[in-house]
């Protein structure tokens, strides 16, 4: 049962239900590979989520289409997903607040509360 925070051993690829509350978040690690033929989430890799990205890492564009991704796979909208850390390097931090789903590929990753 959540003590208020996500961890890896939830039920992943299923709905799960928040209460609301702003400490409900999950905290994932990425390596960004922009310029990509296409966009998509690649596989775990030394407990980072590989994301490929068509985007060029200029203006932010890359960054963008990474929060869009992940807001997909966790199924909420774009504004729940925070970039902390890493916004012009490839290793980057993501925080996403009340996640609708965990993804099966959550249980692979170093997540953090």
């Amino acid at each position: 049962r959540p003590t208020g925070r996500f961890r890896c051993d939830l039920p992943v690829g299923k709905r799960i239900a928040t209460t609301g509350k702003p400490d409900h978040r999950l905290v994932v690690r990425v390596h960004a590979l922009p310029r990509g033929s296409h966009s998509r989430i690649q596989g775990v890799r030394g407990g980072r989520l590989l994301i490929k990205t068509t985007a060029a890492p200029a203006d932010g564009k890359a960054n963008k289409d990474l929060i869009r991704q992940l807001a997909q796979e966790f199924r909420v909208p774009p504004s729940r997903v925070e970039l902390t850390s890493g916004a012009a390097h490839r290793d980057k931090t993501f925080r996403i607040s009340e996640p609708a789903v965990l993804p099966s590929w959550l249980a692979e990753l170093d997540v953090k509360p």
